[in-house]
């Protein structure tokens, strides 16, 4: 149980750096253009993006938010299988 307090710890601080270095005004930076690759195409991130291509938010929407609320879904399961109440309801 330590070690995955120091890895929830050591991953909380990278991301309190990450955000604290991030430029606002690069969030509309294209960071995929179009026409995107084929591991791009066929993804909800080829949805959200406009005629241009993906931008820095679209990723962090996609690829950082989206993503944590899948696995969110998926503890959120597990715990009922076990017969543990949900962690966000």
């Amino acid at each position: 149980m330590n070690e995955l307090r120091h890895h929830m710890h050591v991953v909380l601080a990278k991301t309190e750096r990450w955000l604290a270095d991030l430029v606002p005004a690069s969030l509309s930076e294209i960071i995929v253009a179009r026409p995107f690759p084929d591991r791009i195409s066929s993804t909800y991130s080829a949805w959200v993006a406009d005629e241009a291509g993906l931008t820095r938010l679209d990723g962090i929407e996609c690829w950082m938010y989206h993503h944590g609320l899948r696995h969110m879904g998926e503890i959120e399961h597990a715990r009922g299988l076990v017969g543990l109440q949900g962690m966000t309801s």
